[in-house]
């Protein structure tokens, strides 16, 4: 959707809704959003940024200029793992200065990692907790197939079974405890 168009939607919507989420591919990879999130911002509504951190600077500049109210950062695995998901061997390294900027920003956010059965070990995602923390929230999400998944190493993968999400959770609480205030369960 255009800009202008999403804009004139919230002007529309004003007293109606509270928040936008603004969410990808990877958002900051446009060079328009600070603009946008500016004119957002400026129709009175709060900000959520969803963020797969691989861009610290210009996360940090939205921050500066208080455009966002919540950030949430997903986490694709543990550091060594990361050139499965990104091509470029300073990704680990954006994605965890991208953490030590929100922890130093004040901002509300949440760390979430999508547990993947075909991808994800217990393991590594306890490496991963261990690298990205401290965080206030880590939030463990269910994968679940959707139609169309291009990623042919998890076509046809099952979604997370609940209670291998509540083992996760339990392992990081007691194993990882200062790597996160909470650890919060979604979709299992």
């Amino acid at each position: 959707m255009p800009p202008e168009t999403a804009l004139r939607l919230l002007a529309e919507r004003r007293g109606r809704l509270e928040s936008v989420a603004v969410t990808g591919g990877e958002p900051t990879l446009w060079k328009d959003l600070p603009d946008f999130l500016a004119a957002v911002k400026a129709l009175g509504y709060r900000v959520k940024l969803d963020t797969a951190g691989d861009r610290p600077d210009a996360l940090a500049d939205l921050l500066a200029r208080g455009l966002v109210d919540f950030v949430a950062m997903d986490v694709k695995d543990a550091p060594e793992r990361y050139g499965r998901y990104a091509p470029d061997p300073r990704a680990p390294e954006r994605v965890r200065t991208a953490a030590a900027v929100l922890r130093e920003s004040g901002v509300p956010y949440e760390i979430r990692i999508t547990v993947t059965p075909k991808l994800h070990e217990d393991e590594a995602i306890l490496r991963a907790v261990r690298w990205i923390g401290p965080v206030p929230r880590l939030v463990l999400q269910a994968y679940r197939p959707a139609p169309g998944v291009m990623a042919p190493e998890i076509a046809g993968t099952e979604p997370t079974p609940p209670d291998r999400l509540r083992r996760l959770r339990a392992r990081i609480l007691a194993e990882a405890p200062a790597a996160a205030t909470a650890v919060e369960l979604r979709g299992g």
